[in-house]
């Protein structure tokens, strides 16, 4: 198991079994999201989020989650990046979706703000899903809230159908 900055929970679904000093161990059927929070972001960061995020969702896909829910969306976010030259694949549209698709399948989203955002969205069932960028301008942080706004929608709606599908299966012995 791999240790988390940020876990988002429905605990409609179950409460943690453990909160306590800042540590949670929280039932991965609430668990509707997970985010890796970093001081400063390389892609050395995204790479191993990546791939704790593979290991995870293996296991969780295997044995917790019924084939009709999504496993939770991982994300990484950071306060900064080495990763502002116009040369680096993660603030090229051409270049980040290859890179992403190579090095980051298993993350719907990266975030350095200030920086850039990258977020999978559904495009339809023509098109799939693809990975949208918006760069920093002007001092806004428009990535940033771009980012949090689509994070937060895809939670809103994975813990509403996680809930209600739990609710329909549970039944009291």
């Amino acid at each position: 198991c791999t240790q988390n900055d940020v876990i988002i929970i429905d605990e409609r679904i179950m409460k943690p079994l453990l909160h306590e000093s800042g540590i949670a161990l929280c039932p991965i059927e609430a668990v509707i999201a997970v985010m890796e929070v970093k001081t400063s972001l390389v892609t050395a960061h995204v790479r191993k989020a990546a791939n704790n995020a593979k290991k995870f969702l293996s296991h969780v896909r295997t044995f917790a989650l019924p084939d009709q829910l999504e496993p939770p969306d991982w994300t990484v976010f950071a306060f900064d990046s080495d990763l502002k030259t116009n040369r680096a694949a993660l603030r090229n549209p051409q270049l980040g979706p290859n890179w992403l698709e190579s090095n980051a399948r298993a993350l719907i989203g990266v975030c350095a703000m200030g920086c850039f955002s990258w977020m999978r969205t559904w495009n339809g069932p023509d098109q799939g899903y693809s990975w949208k960028l918006h760069l920093h301008e002007d001092g806004t942080y428009e990535e940033t809230k771009r980012f949090l706004a689509l994070l937060s929608d895809k939670v809103r709606t994975e813990s509403a159908s996680r809930y209600s599908t739990f609710a329909s299966v549970h039944r009291d012995l």
